[in-house]
């Protein structure tokens, strides 16, 4: 008999053939409540990882597509202009009072501006008073205390001869601060680092840092500083969110757009500003606070002075508060 004979006999069996099959074999057995729950697991498991493969795949392909872009560029470079070109490696975002840059090994210093792009070895100097900040060609976002100067070595590192830094980033960029005296590299976090002529600092607000410094290692932690002497003795000091050191910080600050946005979003913004968290007396303030829209501007209102004028144009109040927490109702 062929193949074809039998494919045919086989779709012959009658419907009455397969019930009687059926009742033989008897229905089939309920698995116990420990195997359930085992294939439950395997299955959420497996779930899990295709949905871990994917997003990894996806960042691979992403990284795969800059590359190609950044060396379809390189390429045509190579082709098209002999002579290298000035790349960019940061771009500064404001600029308050006396600052100034000068290129790699030029000795003319200029005013930076606000729409200044800023390239390997550019040094930056802050007069007392002023105020910059930042953005590294990585995303990193540094704000540049007064009588600070430093040089821009890489898309993400810098080196900080004097005064303080302090880095913020909303995603996977990171930076990594050196210094005379040793070096701090963040590991998603927002943290400061200051130099001072006998000693530096490195004191952070969120996630952690790694610091070095001769033949040793340490690890900083939020709501951690360290101090770290010219003779390498350290000492490892607690340091709130809200302390008054990050203070300078407010001074250049990525303005908020209060027109359209809602209460929580201000909230949300003012306290990543000052370190201070938001609570409300009752979930339905919570909940109240995201629904109430916001209207105008703060202009050059303070960050500690928003909070009591964004307040009085809405139904809630401040019932309570401390140097580290502000509690809010209606």
């Amino acid at each position: 008999m062929t193949s074809e004979e039998d494919k045919r006999n086989d779709s012959n069996i009658s419907e009455a053939q397969i019930a009687e099959i059926l009742q033989r074999v008897g229905p089939r057995g309920k698995p116990s409540e420990d195997v359930t729950a085992s294939i439950k697991a395997n299955v959420k498991a497996a779930w899990q990882e295709e949905v871990v493969a994917a997003a990894n795949l996806q960042k691979r392909r992403r990284r795969m597509a800059i590359a190609a872009s950044v060396a379809v560029i390189a390429g045509a470079g190579y082709f098209f202009n002999p002579e290298p070109e000035t790349v960019s490696v940061a771009a500064a975002n404001q600029v308050i009072g006396n600052v100034e840059y000068k290129i790699a090994d030029s000795q003319k210093w200029s005013a930076l501006l606000s729409t200044t792009d800023l390239t390997v070895n550019t040094e930056v100097r802050v007069s007392n008073g002023s105020y910059a900040s930042i953005t590294l060609g990585n995303g990193m976002n540094l704000r540049i205390d007064q009588g600070t100067q430093l040089a821009i070595t890489s898309p993400a590192e810098v080196f900080l001869q004097t005064g303080g830094l302090y880095a913020e980033s909303e995603d996977e960029s990171s930076v990594t601060i050196t210094t005379p005296f040793g070096a701090a590299r963040d590991i998603g976090t927002e943290f400061e680092v200051r130099v001072q002529p006998n000693q530096w600092r490195v004191q952070v607000r969120e996630g952690l840092v790694a610091v070095e410094h001769q033949d040793s290692k340490q690890i900083a932690k939020a709501g951690e500083r360290l101090v770290i002497a010219q003779d390498q003795s350290t000492q490892r000091q607690t340091v709130s969110a809200a302390d008054q050191s990050w203070h300078w910080t407010h001074q250049v600050h990525e303005p908020f757009n209060l027109e359209g946005a809602s209460l929580s979003q201000y909230l949300g913004w003012w306290s990543d500003e000052t370190g201070r968290r938001i609570t409300f007396r009752n979930d339905s303030d919570g909940i109240a606070a995201g629904s109430t829209i916001l209207h105008g501007s703060l202009g050059n209102v303070s960050v500690d002075d928003s909070l009591a004028i964004v307040l009085s144009t809405t139904r809630f109040q401040i019932v309570d508060s401390t140097p580290d927490q502000v509690i809010l109702g209606k």
